[in-house]
């Protein structure tokens, strides 16, 4: 079905006439191409159709934003395939980095890039997804697991216009009152807290503990964490979550919403791309 790719050019360009007109029909043909034609080992990606399909998600999701008010999520993830020639090895996989746009129940694939380990990392391909694209009319967030919580990426956003919350590794520095010189990594944070520091929240639906740190972390002078626990189980390591946002306005109930608004039915709060590419191709 896809080996001729609906004739290349010709056809690219005649399909994309229609889009904005009867666009929701062809969804489904944007998420089936880049997982036949790029993730599961076909013909490598063409450029031409990529910078449509970024054009046509990047238009559709800002006029939804405007028409609604609701916010703009840039959704950043990545995953590995296994490779379809065999590799050279058993087990070889090829990783791509992958952006999804959302406003509202409209989510749409935006960019793919193959990670290549030799000469890219997986920071500057989403720095560079990011870049491409303009301010939100209204609120905008970038959301994505712990990986991209660094300074580049944090401040990329900024640069967009748009807030990022992500989830935050354990023993990543915090630089509270009693630490401010040298920090203290959150893991180690914890162990000085008492229960009475804590405070219990029902977050999407659940009881439980947290506790909010605004302040520093490196090279980001502004930010909001939010420490969470069940209520059965608080400064249990293995059941804790760590939010970070660079907007501090953000209550926890709004942050922790926020995040988990990348979540389609069946899959975890931070879904890998595959699974909302195959929700859409449906």
């Amino acid at each position: 079905m896809f080996g001729d790719l609906w004739g290349k050019r010709a056809r690219l360009s005649k399909l994309f006439g229609l889009l904005g007109l009867k666009a929701e029909k062809h969804v489904g043909y944007l998420a089936k191409f880049i997982l036949t034609e790029i993730y599961d080992g076909g013909k490598k990606e063409d450029k031409f159709f990529l910078e449509k399909m970024r054009g046509y998600t990047a238009r559709r999701i800002w006029s939804k934003s405007s028409l609604t008010g609701l916010p703009i999520y840039i959704i950043i993830s990545d995953f590995s395939e296994d490779k379809k020639d065999g590799g050279d090895q058993a087990g070889d996989s090829e990783q791509y980095v992958m952006a999804m746009l959302k406003c509202g129940d409209l989510m749409l694939p935006y960019d793919c890039a193959k990670y290549e380990k030799i000469s890219d990392s997986k920071i500057d391909i989403a720095k560079t997804m990011l870049e491409s694209l303009p301010n939100p009319p209204g609120e905008g967030f970038v959301l994505a697991d712990s990986w991209y919580s660094c300074e580049a990426i944090l401040k990329m956003a900024k640069q967009i216009g748009f807030d990022y919350i992500g989830s935050l590794k354990s023993n990543r520095k915090i630089f509270p009152k009693s630490h401010r010189r040298d920090g203290i990594q959150i893991t180690e944070f914890v162990k000085t807290l008492k229960m009475s520091d804590l405070s219990l929240s029902q977050l999407d639906g659940e009881d439980c503990y947290t506790y909010v740190y605004s302040g520093k972390i490196k090279g980001v002078s502004k930010v909001k964490i939010v420490l969470r626990w069940p209520k059965d189980a608080p400064f249990e390591e293995e059941s804790q979550r760590i939010y970070l946002s660079t907007s501090r306005e953000l209550t926890t109930e709004q942050l922790t919403g926020h995040f988990l608004s990348a979540s389609i039915p069946g899959a975890t709060p931070m879904p890998q791309p595959k699974a909302l590419l195959r929700n859409l191709a449906e």
